[in-house]
């Protein structure tokens, strides 16, 4: 939370999460919500005044590894504590029981006016076999490279009902100790497309997850591997057609 260039857009929820033991959290807060116009680091989508702020539920050990258990319970205390966005770089291989659990934790968090934005999965797999990527309800997202192409590593979204993509290779964000580097996945297409949605919502809360994403789709360009990564968000776009609606 005091990284110089996150700090002022950053709203502790829950105080242990306040520092990142790995510096997976904070490469991912970076992406979403680094300050813009600072003259320091890197620019987010989010603007110098912060149009929303960025917070931390910590979910899973410094080593990576959680349970079901603990990601629903930081989805409900997220929720509870006033999330417009949940973002989360994460998930597993997953089974029907999975499905299930994580489903009530995403309509709980929809029937609070709640979007959940999850990463594919890095396994160049089909995400349909990985939650909470496979979860009804949640958009998923893959990562595709400088050339518009899938990232090699990035698990397909072809079989997956929301889903879209952002950028997911050597990406520079920030890391604890005011320090910044590049890092790759779908953990960091993920907060490009969380952010947006949050400036999406700041515009018109009213919007549900199914009419987000179909404004993602609509104003989204075609990959070279469209089937596989779904519609490449186009930020500007996306909230030009937000206020003509409005």
């Amino acid at each position: 939370k005091n990284h110089e260039d996150l700090s002022s857009h950053f709203k502790s929820i829950s105080t242990g999460a306040d520092m990142d033991p790995k510096g997976h959290g904070t490469h991912c807060a970076g992406i979403a919500s680094a300050v813009t116009g600072n003259n320091l680091g890197i620019a987010s989508l989010n603007s110098s005044e912060g149009l929303f702020n960025v917070s931390s539920i910590r979910v899973l050990n410094a080593a990576g590894y959680g349970t079901k258990e603990t990601i629903v319970d930081g989805i409900i205390e997220a929720v509870d504590k006033g999330a417009t966005v949940i973002s989360l770089s994460l998930g597993g291989p997953g089974n029907p029981i999975h499905q299930r659990i994580y489903k009530k934790a995403v309509a709980y968090a929809a029937s609070k006016g709640c979007i959940v934005v999850v990463a594919a999965g890095n396994s160049n797999r089909n995400a349909k076999e990985f939650s909470p990527a496979n979860v009804s309800g949640v958009i998923a997202v893959s990562a595709v490279d400088e050339n518009l192409s899938k990232a090699s590593f990035s698990n397909k979204v072809s079989d997956i009902k929301m889903a879209v993509s952002a950028p997911g290779v050597n990406i520079l964000s920030t890391l604890p100790h005011n320090q910044y580097g590049f890092l790759s996945g779908t953990s960091m297409s993920t907060p490009y497309v969380a952010s947006l949605i949050a400036i999406m919502k700041s515009i018109n809360p009213d919007l549900s997850t199914k009419e987000i994403y179909l404004i993602l789709e609509k104003t989204g360009e075609d990959t070279q591997n469209t089937l596989q990564t779904g519609k490449f968000i186009q930020p500007k776009r996306a909230l030009e057609n937000i206020l003509k609606i409005k």
